[in-house]
């Protein structure tokens, strides 16, 4: 765990808040929590050696509160066992990971502590249990492991590349362009299955265009230029399919962003002072400023350190992060598919999570996260993507193996190769057989070169070594001497030699796959552990080297001038003369588009930059100080007469960590109403140990009161220091009376009995923050578009024909938890016969409760349901931005229904007690904008029929003739267009536009109608069946089934 200083909260801020609390949660205390399950059972026999221990409990666990005395477990003959503690929110489970093997047959006692205490604050119910351990359950010699078979050849695969797999020198927002054997499946290929990723930059964000070209291509737009001279890997998964459902087996593959050429002075040295040597180097951008951080490990491996470029040559320590046990090697991935990087530390025995929540340019935010379970030391770290499914796979150097564990850390997925150290090099994740598969390179502790080659899914096949006496430093695959062909660059053990080159490239024959060498002489054996980095170095798009050299001390670059095989030789350019020049990382540190380089040697950071805009090179600095700043300031925020559940926020900029804080907040009833307090998704949600809030309507005022670290282990967490951190949204309604105009939204002196300030706590002492009120602008009712709409579609039928009419919605911001639908129709035109789920987005997530309503004497009909209000609370919800069906209405028309358009209308205020239509999430209801829908009647069947001379009668977008426009329609029509189906019997009715041609255009324009609210309808005849009125080639001659 890291360390922190302690802090203790200002005794007066306790006794305010305790005692604005004092009556009210008397009666509002929630009751203690229990266990409602734990794995192994209590009593349970022959449980395994290295089972974990499960407690699933019945509310939400403050992780503060689990630790080794409150959750303690004991072997008979082993004694106290400690371990680490996961948390599952959602099934509200502890899971307890033990340190070491249970003993054969011992008696395991688990006692769980009353200091155990929800996120609520109240406490646990002792509770005890015990297992005893297997007598002989050990854990077999891990063996490499028999390659699984070959998956069979997918249906879907790549034929075009562009840009080509590794090529260099790409536009830094060059489109990627991607061509399949058939036709995409637009819905398949999106951000989601497209993944853009820069080892230094981290996930690039994309537009996907999937129907590019003849429709068998997508194109991946970057919506920010790539890093000067960084390594992009683009991660196509395996969830893109064809429109047949022809399946697609993953494919990744790299190339590397352009890089300006630097200036004519060549690159200058910028020295930055440690408090100890480098273990291990890393540059990554952590806070997106485009100017890559510098994140060391200490030479006695207990310091996570973060260095940044400051300006004008300066650069700065910005953030420790301080371990009890040592750090052994550390890498950047997104794990948590934020789109930032998290940094992962190998330990003694486990791999621990960092996760990186900075927010704010330049104020980081690292926090210690899980540890997974290794056994034994893990001495490299290696992030791919080996089995084409999110989020990136880890391949873990450990002295028991490689342990590759596929679906990201924590993921039982895992497969282990050797029983020993296997790897005396960096692990390398590269595509060298071209086959789209992300194959493993390392030089062996045995002193030769090893691969193995991956096929789909994440199957690793066997070892090869194509060579048993290269003893590698390191190597890189890439394709060094630009034939198309990936190959393997060895990087010697031996001192600088100005005749005989430290580099050996083993070229591989595209034909058989063999890898050769033309500098055989240069494989020998020496004990230097050199370093190396390759990159545009030159700005010419080649790939350079950079190699760091311990003995004698020097930073040499070997330009890349198209030697082919005998690429890498020569002396080099010396850049650097320093002692002991060890790790060494190449990124453009301060942003000038040139690739920079930065070296560890004694208690130094070298930087070489080939920036000259400032004249003299500055002594390095510590970041300046921020002037003393602590402030609330309120957000400004728009709404409309009667506007349900507005949301204000509040933010907190402070020049010093904040233990606790009261923010006293003013307004005007005339424009808010049933104002409450919401920390949902806010930092106080995870981190702040009480929280309460109350609101004074006399004094038409609220009050909000937080502590961070207010109960057991009392860890010292704090806000730490930003400016504008969110901390409280404040939810209210307008009355539909608002007058329009500018409220102001303020911070009264003080509020309540006894009077309470506006506070914030600082090291224990209470000090008065500055405020910034902030307006809250009323529009007449409206005005502004709804971000929420629930719609009945339009159907047309014939007297006495049953229909289906799905109601939709959509929220563009929020997550649906629960819904409830309310609306009338004509009893004397239709007879509603049931409210069905079948085909519904409701009915695919499994509510665990639904309320469905039909009163025929009111005409009206009612629909209700919920998500996830019973456990294991799985947090299910249908996502914001997209359209979904909540449930269909089942109908039939009367037989004396008249010709003409009945109306269902979503109304609030029917049945008893009286429904709104709403939906729900995190305990907040929303009202969404309500689309009425209709049910055309008229005479006869439905469908094309002779009219006139010849003439035919159908309705626009009705590409079925079944009555109704759905999504079904538009299938037909894609089937089509693509070749996958017969000809639509009615061709008129595909033309959604009335342009006399049938295309893509029509199906996206008849998806927006269904989907997506205010979209212009199908051209005439709509909605009621009619004629085509324009003269075109097409025809709706074939009779359709009604």
């Amino acid at each position: 765990m890291s360390t922190f200083m302690m802090r203790k909260v200002s005794p007066s801020l306790c006794v305010a808040i305790l005692g604005l609390c004092m009556v009210s949660c008397r009666e509002t205390l929630k009751p203690r929590i229990s266990v409602e399950n734990h794995s192994p059972p209590d009593g349970a026999e022959n449980v395994s050696q290295d089972s974990v221990i499960e407690v699933d409990f019945s509310y939400r666990i403050n992780m503060n509160s689990v630790h080794q005395d409150s959750f303690s477990v004991t072997g008979e003959l082993s004694g106290t066992i400690l371990g680490s503690y996961s948390y599952d929110d959602a099934n509200r489970r502890v899971v307890f990971h033990p340190g070491k093997t249970f003993e054969p047959g011992e008696l395991v006692t688990v006692e769980l502590s009353s200091h155990i205490r929800s996120t609520a604050g109240t406490s646990l119910d002792p509770v005890s249990f015990s297992f005893h351990a297997d007598e002989g359950n050990v854990e077999p010699e891990p063996v490499d492991p028999e390659p699984e078979p070959p998956a069979e050849v997918e249906d879907l695969t790549i034929e075009t590349i562009s840009p080509s797999p590794f090529s260099t020198g790409v536009h830094p927002l060059q489109e990627i362009e991607i061509g399949y054997s058939d036709f995409l499946n637009p819905f398949t290929a999106t951000r989601d299955s497209v993944l853009v990723s820069g080892e230094v930059s981290g996930r690039v964000p994309v537009i996907v265009q999937s129907l590019t070209g003849n429709g068998q291509s997508l194109r991946a737009i970057p919506q920010r230029p790539y890093s000067p001279g960084e390594k992009i890997t683009v991660s196509l998964l395996d969830g893109i399919s064809s429109v047949e459902g022809k399946s697609f087996s993953g494919y990744s593959f790299t190339f590397r962003a352009a890089a300006f050429e630097p200036a004519a002075e060549g690159r200058r040295e910028v020295s930055f002072q440690t408090t100890e040597s480098a273990r291990e180097l890393l540059t990554v951008d952590l806070d997106h400023d485009s100017r890559p951080e510098t994140v060391y490990i200490s030479e006695d491996g207990h310091k996570l350190e973060i260095v940044s470029y400051l300006g004008n040559g300066v650069f700065g320590n910005v953030l420790s992060f301080e371990m009890e046990r040592t750090i052994l090697s550390i890498a950047a991935s997104d794990v948590d598919m934020d789109e930032d990087f998290d940094l992962l530390l190998g330990l003694d025995n486990c791999l621990m999570t960092v996760w990186n929540n900075t927010r704010t340019q330049g104020q980081f935010i690292l926090d210690a996260g899980p540890e997974t379970y290794t056994r034994s030391p893990v001495r490299g770290i290696t992030v791919a993507d080996l089995d084409h499914r999110a989020p990136s796979d880890l391949v873990l150097n450990t002295e028991a193996g490689l342990r590759i564990t596929l679906s990201g850390s924590g993921s039982s997925r895992t497969i282990y190769i050797g029983d020993t150290l296997r790897a005396r090099t960096p692990v390398v994740a590269a595509d060298l057989d071209s086959n789209g598969h992300l194959d493993l390179i390392y030089g062996n502790s045995a002193g030769g070169l090893s691969y193995h080659l991956t096929e789909a899914g994440g199957n690793i096949g066997p070892e090869v070594v194509p060579y048993s006496d290269v003893e590698a430093s390191q190597i890189e695959v890439d394709d060094f001497n630009r034939d198309g062909t990936p190959d393997i660059l060895v990087l010697l053990p031996q001192t600088h030699n100005p005749d005989n080159s430290p580099f050996v490239l083993l070229v591989q024959d595209s034909e058989t796959g063999d890898f050769s060498t033309s500098n055989a002489t240069s494989i020998s054996s020496g004990n230097i552990q050199n370093r190396f980095v390759s990159g545009d170095f030159s700005g010419r798009g080649n790939i350079d080297l950079a190699l760091a050299q311990r003995t004698p001390g020097r930073v040499f670059l070997f330009e890349d001038n198209g030697l082919g095989a005998n690429y890498g030789q020569g002396t080099g350019e010396e850049l650097l003369n320093t002692p002991e020049a060890g790790r060494i990382c190449r990124a453009d540190l301060d942003g000038d588009g040139i690739l920079d380089l930065v070296v560890n040697s004694f208690n130094e950071l070298h930087y070489l930059l080939s920036d000259w805009s400032w004249e003299v090179v500055v002594e390095p600095v510590e970041p300046p100080v921020p002037e003393d700043v602590l402030r609330f300031t309120a957000g400004n925020i728009d709404v409309y007469q009667g506007n349900d559940r507005a949301g204000l926020m509040v933010y907190l900029s402070n020049s010093e960590p904040v233990d606790g804080l009261s923010v006293i907040m003013g307004f005007d009833p005339a424009v808010v109403e049933n104002p409450f307090a919401s920390i949902t998704d806010l930092f106080l949600e995870d981190y702040g140990d009480f929280t309460y809030w109350q609101v004074h309507e006399e004094e038409n005022t609220m009050g909000f009161h937080a502590i961070v670290d207010f109960l057991p282990p009392f860890d010292g967490r704090t806000i730490p220091i930003g400016t504008d951190t969110e901390i409280v949204r404040v939810i209210f309604d307008v009355p539909e009376n608002a007058p329009p105009g500018v409220s102001t939204f303020d911070f009264p002196l003080s509020a309540g009995s006894p009077p309470v300030e506006n506070t914030v706590v600082v090291r224990g002492q209470s000090f008065d923050p500055e405020v910034v009120p902030g307006t809250i602008t009323v529009t007449e009712a409206n005005v502004l578009p709804s971000l929420h709409h629930f719609m009945v579609d339009t159907v047309t039928g014939s007297p006495g024909d049953s229909v289906t009419i799905p109601v939709r919605a959509i929220s563009e911001t929020e997550a649906m938890e629960g819904f409830t639908v309310a609306g009338t129709y004509d009893p004397e035109i239709l007879e509603i016969t049931s409210l069905t789920l079948t085909g519904s987005a409701t009915n695919e997530l499994g509510p665990d409760w639904i309320g469905p309503g039909i009163l025929p004497e009111l005409g009206c009909f009612t629909y209700s349901a919920l998500f996830d209000v019973f456990p294991p609370f799985e947090g299910r919800a249908l996502p914001p931005g997209e359209t979904y069906i909540l449930f269909s209405i089942e109908a039939r028309i009367l037989a004396d229904a008249p010709n003409g358009q009945s109306m269902l209308e979503l109304v609030d205020g029917l049945s008893n007690p009286p429904l709104e239509n709403n939906f729900t999430r995190a305990g907040i209801s929303y009202t969404p904008e309500l689309h009425s829908g209709a049910v055309t009647v008229v005479s006869g069947p439905v469908g094309p029929s002779t009219q006139g001379e010849g003439e035919a009668l159908f309705l626009r977008g009705d590409v079925n003739g079944d009555g109704v426009i759905t999504e079904a329609d538009s299938n037909l029509m894609m089937d089509w267009i693509f070749g996958i189906t017969d000809e639509p019997p009615c061709l008129d009715a595909a033309d959604l536009n009335d342009d006399g041609y049938i295309n893509v255009t029509d199906s996206r324009l008849l998806l927006d109608f269904i989907f997506t609210p205010g979209s212009p309808p199908p051209s005439s005849p709509f909605p009621i069946p009619g004629v085509d009125s324009t003269l075109d080639s097409l025809g709706c001659e074939t009779p359709l089934n009604n």
